[in-house]
């Protein structure tokens, strides 16, 4: 489901959002689309003058990686899962946390270290997202103690999020939202790494912020 659109429009997209006062250009999920993308805007990345943020799963290949690189800007790159069990269990991806890894340090690699505006926006760098997930603390912490050991505090900033939301049909731990002690314990084995970042509060756990999935805003000729 979705529209298709060629090279040609996608760099349409991108100035019509410039000119409506957008910040950046942000690609969601775009590693499938990475030679296509680079092909179209590289050409004009300059005459376009705005960062472009990568947003993705993590789960990157150097190849797709190598596509981006003097395009993109900013990666926004999951790091979901450090134990090899939850993320065979949770994701039927047991290489996860290595492929994960490797992707990061590539992205890191490209871009460098974080560079914020006067306003605080960022204009070049890796921010990496972890979703605290319901039962499963130990590959939080995990999570940031493979980070810890792989950057120091000022090569990455970290986005610890709070926002998983139960939904129909779901069991165990994944049936119930995330508690205050599981979220704090992450949040501090954060701040012993020294990490610098963004956090969520418990509001953020809200069926308000799930999308119905039903196409609403999607153009269609």
């Amino acid at each position: 489901l979705g529209k298709e659109i060629s090279g040609d429009q996608l760099v349409e997209i991108c100035f019509r959002l410039k000119e409506m006062g957008a910040h950046n250009i942000n690609l969601v999920t775009p590693s499938h689309f990475a030679p296509s993308i680079r092909e179209a805007l590289l050409p004009v990345k300059k005459e376009l003058g705005l960062p472009i943020i990568c947003n993705t799963g993590g789960y990157d290949s150097p190849e797709i990686l190598g596509c981006f690189e003097g395009l993109v800007d900013v990666y926004l790159p999951d790091y979901k899962y450090a134990v090899y069990e939850a993320a065979a269990r949770l994701s039927h991806a047991q290489d996860y946390p290595d492929i994960a890894m490797e992707a990061i340090k590539q992205m890191y690699s490209q871009v460098g270290d974080p560079v914020i505006s006067s306003e605080g926006l960022i204009k070049k760098g890796v921010i990496v997202r972890h979703l605290c997930i319901p039962g499963e603390r130990k590959n939080s912490i995990e999570a940031i103690r493979r980070l810890g050991e792989s950057f120091k505090p000022h090569q990455i900033r970290l986005s610890l999020m709070r926002q998983y939301t139960p939904i129909k049909d779901m069991t165990g731990n994944l049936a119930r939202r995330l508690t205050t002690f599981e979220y704090e314990s992450v949040v501090k084995e954060a701040e012993k790494y020294g990490f610098e970042g963004f956090l969520q509060s418990a509001e953020s756990s809200d069926r308000a912020f799930i999308p119905e999935f039903d196409l609403t805003g999607v153009e269609h000729e």
